[in-house]
């Protein structure tokens, strides 16, 4: 039986390692086969955006071996070629100044591993340079990656002045990117959400956003069928633990971590989520207990989101109101679907999707963190609270459901004398 790969995002590692891997590589050939491609992916926190961006990686430095057994694995040709790789979770985003020299010697690092010189000048003429002497250099195109192309704004989301700083510094980068067409063989971003103004959307107009295109909704996030089939002595584990049958343990799987949609016709679980059930075998909120992002309690915090404007029916959101505004700009409902925190449950309309929270996991986690801003709850309060409305439910008990709502909104500052 293979380990579950919690908090495993290098591909090699993970297979050395003997981690279970959910073979996603049909979705990523469809990717790579063409002869040059331009993408762009956003997606929620941990959902395996910088493990896709690892494999990628392998996939062009030809590490066959690796792949031994995976869907690609007899259909690539296995050709190498020289990868430059950007992980803005390494890079120290606590000011501007740190950010800029944080990248500069990150590139500089990059140069030295591929033995070329780095040029003296601006951060984008350092990036320019470098991509092209690679590629020069090994006579072949580079393969570009770039994993959490936002962070040093959502990092500073609260503060407008910093987060402008920072978008100026990125845009330096980014917009460079379609000027090494020549030099590029494919580049990919991922991101948790989508801006409009880094230069990145609006200069590289052949970057393709694949985030809610069908073909590639279940690129990222397990399926059931997939749990099922990677995953069976876990499951019957767990059932034999929580005395459930298997029909019955996946459909509260489902309930609590699974829900999460990109296109509103195509379904998945929140893979983390998965693995940590696996781990502890009990229906527990893991996402949150993960540490939920500092962005998103500052955005929270700034918009004053109330926990009943989430929850009104008819929720809907249009592909423009998720696209068309920067990060810092935009309204809560477009924020918090990129955050997965809502998700769309189905396609109203071309481009039209009506909203809903996807599961218990990321209800109780948008729930605490709503209340504790507004309200000014403790966090103690709202666990042993909800522990009590939890067993309510259960049990089907009324009085003591209500009892526990009274109790919560006797406590909430609002309703406080």
């Amino acid at each position: 039986m293979k380990e579950l790969p919690i908090g495993v995002i290098d591909f090699k590692d993970l297979i050395n390692g003997n981690f279970t891997y959910v073979d996603k590589t049909k979705y990523i050939y469809e990717l790579v086969k063409r002869a040059k491609g331009y993408y762009f992916l956003s997606r929620p926190r941990r959902f395996g955006k910088s493990l896709t961006v690892s494999v990628l990686e392998y996939l062009f430095k030809g590490e066959k071996k690796l792949f031994e057994g995976t869907w690609i694995y007899d259909k690539w040709n296995w050709e190498s070629f020289p990868v430059v790789r950007l992980d803005m979770n390494e890079i120290d985003t606590t000011s501007p100044e740190d950010t800029y020299n944080s990248l500069f010697l990150r590139l500089k690092r990059i140069a030295k591993d591929y033995d070329v010189s780095c040029v003296d000048g601006t951060i984008s003429d350092v990036f320019y340079y470098l991509v092209q002497d690679i590629g020069r250099k090994y006579n072949k195109p580079v393969v570009l990656l770039i994993d959490e192309y936002e962070k040093p704004i959502l990092d500073h989301i609260s503060d407008k002045q910093k987060a402008h700083e920072m978008r100026e510094i990125l845009r330096q980068l980014y917009t460079k990117i379609k000027s090494l067409d020549q030099y590029l063989r494919f580049v990919f971003l991922t991101g948790i959400t989508k801006y409009t103004k880094a230069g990145v959307f609006s200069t590289l107009n052949n970057l393709v956003d694949i985030s809610f295109h069908e073909d590639f909704s279940q690129m990222l996030g397990y399926t059931q069928e997939e749990i099922i089939q990677y995953f069976p002595e876990y499951i019957d584990m767990a059932c034999q633990k929580l005395n459930m049958s298997k029909d019955y343990l996946l459909e509260q799987l489902e309930k609590y971590y699974g829900g999460f949609s990109f296109d509103g016709k195509h379904f998945v679980f929140n893979p983390f989520a998965v693995l940590l059930f696996f781990f502890h075998k009990s229906f527990l909120v893991y996402w949150n207990d993960s540490g939920a992002p500092k962005f998103l309690h500052d955005y929270l915090r700034a918009r004053k989101v109330k926990l009943e404007d989430i929850l009104k029916k008819d929720l809907l959101i249009s592909y423009i109101e998720l696209t068309s505004r920067e990060i810092e700009e935009s309204v809560a409902k477009s924020f918090l679907v990129q955050a997965g925190y809502l998700t769309f449950y189905k396609e109203i309309d071309s481009g039209l999707y009506g909203l809903k929270i996807p599961n218990i996991d990321a209800g109780q986690s948008l729930s605490q963190m709503l209340l504790e801003l507004n309200y000014e709850l403790d966090i103690d309060d709202l666990n042993r609270i909800g522990v009590k409305i939890k067993d309510a439910v259960k049990k089907e008990n009324v009085d003591g459901l209500i009892g526990g709502l009274k109790e919560i909104l006797g406590k909430m500052s609002i309703f406080t004398p």
